[in-house]
């Protein structure tokens, strides 16, 4: 049992657990109001630090594990709301503001829902909801937990909320030596192996009008995320970028030692010019891109292991596609001028 009052905001905790390894007894209540920035006034922030919002509480869980199992849920009491109001919160060891308009947590036998959520972060704006299933089997049996969530944003800019970092050409071209090798890039690099939980059955539903990451400005962007096992999945992928458009589906399967992937993505009507000046690797593995104007359409597949740094092991990959151009345009690339010098044909150079 645990109150509290923070400058007339009530807590109140109850909390019993029972047979925890046999049959696991829950009985638990949550109930809580709160008028953050009247706590920010009794507690002192750091300076540069402000806080406001509302929280309401109301949360009951009472009940044995087995009935859950057994999906006799009419045995086990399970209810209440999470609500979430006009949250605010600035600071200057953020780089950006965070506020919450509005979240709605529900909770019963099954779910836990988040009927709405709308939020500012930063630049950044989104609007989710979605549900979790099976959250006290997960909780207190490690069960497999189930969930399908929605997410909407008419802009995200990950340069803000990722925070300044280093221009990561300059720390993948001192690892280029190594990729092609199909060894492991430097050891000081901050990417390792991403492990996926086995235990999760996860959908993400997307829909960006905007998306921003480093230099790319990317539009409509929509299509599925999947976990499950380990593995993850993308389904319907689509996006606008670099006056063209992308499709892409695949996996990244985590559980075995050495990871792997296996993608199908397709280009159509790219311009070469910024293809080239955003991506370097295009420049260093077909050095003539830099000398054409044009669009580009591409259909391909690749399958491959992953090293630690989570780049693909060139030896490991296979696959193929095709490449179609339209409307090129070639000047001043050295090796052509050479040969039409050669040849005697002034139309090459």
């Amino acid at each position: 049992v645990f109150h509290l009052d923070i400058a007339q905001n009530p807590v109140d905790l109850n909390f019993m657990l029972r047979t925890p390894y046999s049959d696991p007894f829950i009985d638990g209540k949550l109930k809580a109001k709160l008028d953050l920035s009247k706590i920010a006034q009794s507690i002192p922030l750091d300076q540069g630090d402000a806080l406001a919002g509302l929280i309401n509480a109301d949360v009951q869980l009472t009940g044995n594990m087995s009935a859950i199992e057994e999906e006799r849920y009419a045995d086990f009491l399970a209810e209440g709301q999470v609500i979430v109001q006009q949250f605010n919160y600035s600071s200057d060891s953020l780089d950006y503001p965070i506020a919450i308009k509005n979240a709605y947590l529900n909770f019963d036998p099954v779910h836990i829902e988040l009927s709405a959520f709308d939020a500012n972060l930063g630049l950044s704006d989104i609007q989710a909801d979605g549900k979790f299933d099976n959250y006290m089997a997960y909780a207190f049996k490690d069960e497999a937990l189930h969930g399908v969530f929605n997410l909407r944003s008419n802009t995200i800019d990950l340069n803000e909320l990722m925070g300044e970092e280093e221009s990561s050409e300059a720390a993948v071209s001192a690892d280029d030596t190594a990729l092609e090798n199909g060894e492991t890039a430097s050891a000081d690099s901050s990417m390792s192996i991403i492990r996926l939980p086995k235990n999760i059955d996860f959908v993400l539903n997307s829909n960006i009008a905007r998306l921003i990451y480093d230099d790319l400005d990317i539009s409509k962007l929509k299509g599925s995320i999947a976990m499950n096992e380990g593995v993850a999945a993308l389904r319907g992928v689509e996006m606008e970028i670099l006056d063209g458009k992308v499709q892409a589906d695949g996996s990244y399967n985590s559980v075995p030692e050495v990871p792997s992937m296996n993608m199908d993505f397709g280009i159509q009507n790219m311009d070469i010019q910024k293809a080239v000046n955003t991506f370097y690797t295009i420049e260093k593995m077909a050095p003539i891109a830099k000398s054409c104007t044009g669009r580009f359409s591409t259909s391909m597949k690749m399958v491959g292991s992953l090293n630690q740094q989570m780049e693909p092991l060139t030896k490991s990959l296979s696959g193929g596609g095709k490449l179609s151009v339209a409307e090129v345009q070639i000047e001043k690339f050295a090796p052509l001028n050479k040969l039409a010098e050669e040849l005697k044909i002034e139309r090459l150079a």
